[in-house]
C-alpha cells in the first residue's frame, strides 16, 4: 500500500477520484447508450434536436455556476463544518443566477428563430435547467467532504428511471418531445434526492439570500466563472454552430453522438481532476512542492489518453457506428476523431488552471477563455461557407489550442 507520509492526500484523492469516476462513467455510458438507441429508433434529425436541446441548456446551467463549485469543494477541503455559511450564500447565488438562465433560454426559445421543434424542446428544457443545476451544486459540496460515494448512488438510482422509462416511452411513443420531459423529471427527481443528502453530510440550512454576501461571492468567483463560462461556450460550440450557421438537423444529430463518445472520456478525467481539489488546496497551502510537478503529469496523462481514442477512433470508428447505428451515420465516422482531438485539447492544461485559481491567479485563465472563444467563432464563420461541418471543427481545436497555450504559457511566468 501506498506510504501516506510519502504521498499525503494520496488515498484520498483516490477514494474520492474512484467515486467520482464512478458516477461520471455511470452517467456518461448511460445516457451514452440511451442516446444511440434513441438515435437509432428515431434518426439523425430527431436526434440533432435532442443534441441541441441537451448543449444550449447545459451551457446555461454551466454559466449559472459561476465557477464556484470548485470554490465549494476548496472551502470544505480545508474546512468541512466550518463553512456552512459559505454554502447557504452559494446556494443561494446559484438559485438565482440559474433563474436568470432560465429567462435567457426562454427568450433564445421565443426569438432565435430556429423553428418551432427547437423552440418547443428548449422551453420543455426549463425545468432541467433548475434540476441539473441544483444537482451539480450539490455534487461540488460531496467532492469537498470527500463522500463522492452519495453522488454516486444517487446518480445511479436517476440515470437508471430515467433511461429505463425512457427505453419504454422511445417505443410506445417515438416522441422526441415526451423524452425531453422525463429527461428534465429526471432531474428534479435527483435534485429533490441530493439536496436532502447534502443538506445531513455538510450540515447547512438553507439558502442564505442575502445580498451583500451573495454580490461578495459573486465578484470573488467571477473571474474562475468567465473562464468556466467560456470553456463550456467551446464544448458546445461544435454543436451551436453548426446549428446556427445552417447545418442539417440530421447533420448536427451525427456531430451530436459522436461528441457522445467523446464525453465518456473526458467525464472521468475531469472526475479526478476534481477529486483533487481538495487535497491539492491543502497542499498549495502548506506549499509542498510536489505540487509543482501535477500540472505537468495531468498534460501528460491526457495526451496519451486521448491521443491514443483519437487513433482508434480513426481505425475503427466507421465499422463501430455503422454497426451499431446504420448507414445512415457514416458520416459520423468521418468526424469522430475530431471528436477525442477537441476531448484531448481541453482537458490538456487543466492542471496548471486548477493551480492557478487556488492560488488566486484568475487572469490568465479569463483572458484564454475570451480570447479562444472569439478564436473559434470567428474562424468557424470563416471557414463554414468552404468546409462546413469541418471547418467548425477545425475552428473550435484552434480555440482550444489557444487556450491551452495561453494557460502554460501562464503556468511557468512568475506572478507579477
Amino acid at each position: 500500500m501506498a506510504d501516506e507520509s510519502a504521498f499525503p492526500g494520496l488515498r484520498s484523492v483516490l477514494r474520492n477520484g474512484l467515486f467520482l469516476v464512478g458516477r461520471s462513467w455511470t452517467e456518461a455510458v448511460l445516457r451514452a447508450g440511451y442516446a444511440l438507441l434513441i438515435a437509432r429508433v428515431l434518426g439523425p434529425a430527431d436526434y440533432g434536436l435532442w443534441s441541441l436541446v441537451m448543449t444550449a441548456y447545459m451551457l446555461g446551467v454551466s454559466a449559472a455556476a459561476l465557477g464556484t463549485d470548485m470554490l465549494i469543494s476548496a472551502r470544505l477541503g480545508r474546512d468541512r463544518h466550518g463553512s456552512s455559511g459559505f454554502v447557504e450564500v452559494s446556494l443561494a447565488l446559484r438559485l438565482a443566477l440559474l433563474s436568470v438562465a432560465a429567462v435567457g433560454l426562454g427568450l433564445i426559445a421565443m426569438f432565435a428563430g430556429q423553428g418551432p421543434e427547437v423552440a418547443a424542446g428548449l422551453a420543455i428544457s426549463l425545468v432541467a435547467i433548475f434540476g441539473r443545476g441544483l444537482s451539480l451544486w450539490t455534487r461540488s459540496v460531496f467532492q469537498g467532504m470527500e463522500r463522492g460515494e452519495i453522488a454516486l448512488v444517487t446518480t445511479l438510482a436517476c440515470r437508471l428511471v430515467e433511461v429505463s422509462l425512457g427505453i419504454f416511452l422511445l417505443f410506445a411513443t417515438r416522441n422526441i418531445f415526451i423524452l425531453l420531459a422525463l429527461h428534465s423529471a429526471s432531474w428534479l427527481l435527483e435534485a429533490a434526492i441530493a439536496y436532502r443528502r447534502a443538506k445531513q453530510v455538510q450540515g447547512f440550512s438553507a439558502p442564505r439570500f442575502q445580498a451583500r454576501e451573495m454580490l461578495a461571492l459573486a465578484r470573488e468567483s467571477a473571474p474562475v466563472g468567465t473562464a468556466i463560462a467560456c470553456n463550456a461556450a467551446l464544448h458546445a460550440a461544435p454543436l451551436l454552430l453548426a446549428g446556427f450557421l445552417g447545418a442539417a438537423q440530421a447533420q448536427v444529430g451525427q456531430l451530436g453522438i459522436v461528441m457522445q463518445f467523446a464525453a465518456l472520456a473526458v467525464m472521468g478525467m475531469q472526475a479526478f481532476l476534481g477529486a483533487t481539489v481538495p487535497v491539492l488546496a491543502r497542499a498549495l497551502d502548506r506549499s509542498d512542492g510536489r505540487t509543482a510537478h501535477y500540472g505537468g503529469v495531468v498534460a501528460l496523462i491526457v495526451l496519451l489518453l486521448f491521443g491514443g481514442l483519437g487513433l482508434l477512433a480513426h481505425a475503427f470508428g466507421a465499422p463501430l457506428l455503422v454497426g451499431l447505428l446504420g448507414a445512415d451515420y457514416a458520416m459520423a465516422a468521418d468526424v469522430l476523431p475530431w471528436a477525442f482531438v477537441l476531448g484531448g485539447l481541453s482537458l490538456l492544461p487543466n492542471g496548471f488552471w486548477q493551480q492557478q485559481v487556488l492560488k488566486k491567479r484568475m487572469r490568465p485563465g479569463v483572458s484564454a477563455g475570451l480570447a479562444a472563444v472569439v478564436l473559434a467563432v470567428t474562424l468557424a464563420i470563416t471557414l463554414w461557407p468552404q468546409h462546413g461541418l469541418h471547418g467548425v471543427l477545425l475552428a473550435v481545436a484552434a480555440g482550444w489550442l489557444m487556450r491551452a497555450l495561453v494557460l502554460l504559457i501562464a503556468s511557468v511566468q512568475k506572478p507579477t
